[in-house]
């Protein structure tokens, strides 16, 4: 029987699954965005870089801002971007090509539909335009060491990398980049009125 694996998505957890038609069983999976929330995502897969390796592109659900994050299949990282306007509750969708990722906002954003480009997604890419390292392709003028990655390891993700987000921002009191709801970097009060899910600005 010829195996192939189904990617879906549990709406109430965030969570992107991969699952075994033959042996009906989840072989791995991960939170897209924060667990504690319930406003869903969309999923999308494709050999987004050309190198024969899929990548996983979500999109939040309402509620959470239109965030789209790109992951390898296991749950790493390469990148993420504000598709819309940070303001935007309505969620977005995503599709995705060699090259591009495809976005429409959710209900009430209307019917803007956009393709971004590898450059415009906020991912580090070597000097072989590959989004991981492979023992001499450390990005050009990048300001981190390459010394410590292993080979296949995904670049990290620069705050000042992110469409949206204007310049380096700091980050949360976990360590993430992004608001949770819990990890105010500027104390619990400071945060109040920043939308979960979005990058933390840079208030310098």
């Amino acid at each position: 029987m010829r195996r192939f694996t189904l990617l879906m998505l549990v709406m109430a957890g965030l969570v992107a699954s991969s699952v075994s038609a033959t042996a009906a069983v989840t072989v791995r999976q991960f939170f897209a965005y924060d667990p504690a929330l319930a406003g869903g995502s969309a999923i999308a897969t494709c050999d987004l870089f050309g190198d024969g390796k899929p990548v996983v592109v979500t999109g939040a659900g309402p509620g959470i801002g239109p965030h789209v994050r790109v992951f390898t299949v296991d749950g790493q990282e390469l990148g993420g971007f504000l598709a819309y306007d940070a303001g935007f509750l309505g969620g977005v969708h995503v599709a995705c090509a060699k090259g591009l990722v495809w976005t429409a906002p959710g209900g009430g954003g209307g019917a803007h539909i956009k393709a971004w480009a590898l450059t415009e997604l906020g991912i580090v890419l070597g000097r072989n335009a590959l989004p991981y390292y492979t023992g001499d392709n450390c990005p050009i003028d990048w300001p981190l060491s390459c010394a410590t990655l292993v080979t296949g390891d995904p670049f990290p993700q620069l705050p000042s990398s992110i469409p949206g987000n204007p310049g380096p921002g700091p980050l949360g009191t976990d360590g993430s980049r992004f608001y949770n709801g819990a990890n105010c970097p500027w104390g619990a009060t400071a945060c109040e009125t920043f939308p979960i899910g979005l990058p933390f600005p840079n208030l310098e």
